[in-house]
């Protein structure tokens, strides 16, 4: 509807390229004639809250269906990115001496290409979709043979991921090397946080809540004892004991979401 059409331009627009945009969209969002830099962090949560719904209103499954399509578009690229970091990083990962290492690998970047837009914020709209997910009632999703297949899609790109990680911390001299730590790299993070977070919502609403398979790999990634991203070790805590429906599992869900500043107040 049209109400959720604006919501998902509002969004867009506060991390447009341009200043000016983004100042004028916070403004209106604010209702203030300021002129000055608004909070980005607490723009984006005035956006979110913009689109007030119930989720037991006629349009809340629309609602519900437009938030998971929007997290599996978030992380469409998660894949992508961890194919090319892994190639990257491949050439230099299992050399032990420095000094031999020519370094001749096509994929390895002495200089990063330039960001085109340095004001998109991949992980807060993650977490503000999951935040609004969390909404629903479990029953919301109960035999929607949709809903099912747009989680499943994103269990099987967190299992990727979690497999990758799960390989090199049984290499504790891998994981344990922070120029080589996937969990720490700032390109694969946001999707890999993302995904064990929108992961651990499926299998709170119950979706096949027996795939043992990322459960298990998280297991096996905590009990390695390799060094891994706080924030990313929190997620995986909460994925491996999650169960469907659990009031206490839902708190350490939104507790997961810390970059939003209502949770974390």
């Amino acid at each position: 509807n049209a109400r959720t059409q604006v919501y998902l331009l509002l969004l867009e627009l506060l991390q447009d390229s341009d200043e000016d945009v983004r100042r004028a969209t916070g403004r209106a969002l604010s209702k203030s004639s300021d002129s000055s830099p608004t909070v980005a962090l607490k723009t984006f949560e005035i956006a979110s809250q913009m689109l007030s719904f119930s989720p037991s209103s006629s349009s809340s499954s629309e609602m519900l269906l437009l938030l998971i399509h929007r997290l599996v578009h978030l992380c469409k690229e998660a894949e992508l990115n961890l194919k090319f970091v892994t190639e990257e990083l491949s050439s230099t990962i299992d050399i032990p001496e420095v000094e031999n290492n020519l370094n001749l690998s096509t994929k390895r970047k002495i200089f990063e290409n330039e960001d085109p837009n340095p004001y998109q914020e991949l992980l807060v709209m993650i977490q503000m979709s999951i935040i609004r997910l969390l909404e629903y009632p479990v029953e919301s999703v109960i035999d929607d043979d949709e809903i099912e297949t747009l989680f499943v899609k994103i269990y099987s790109s967190c299992e990727l991921v979690l497999t990758e990680i799960k390989h090199l911390s049984l290499d504790a001299n891998k994981l344990n090397d922070f120029a080589h730590n996937l969990t720490f790299d700032s390109r694969i993070f946001p999707y890999f946080h993302g995904l064990l977070i929108v992961s651990t919502v499926g299998l709170w609403f119950g979706i096949q809540e027996k795939n043992t398979n990322i459960i298990d790999s998280a297991s096996v990634i905590l009990q390695s004892g390799a060094i891994i991203h706080p924030c990313i070790k929190e997620a995986l805590g909460v994925l491996e004991t999650v169960k469907k429906g659990d009031v206490d599992a839902k708190k350490e869900i939104i507790q997961s979401c810390f970059i939003l500043p209502s949770v974390a107040s």
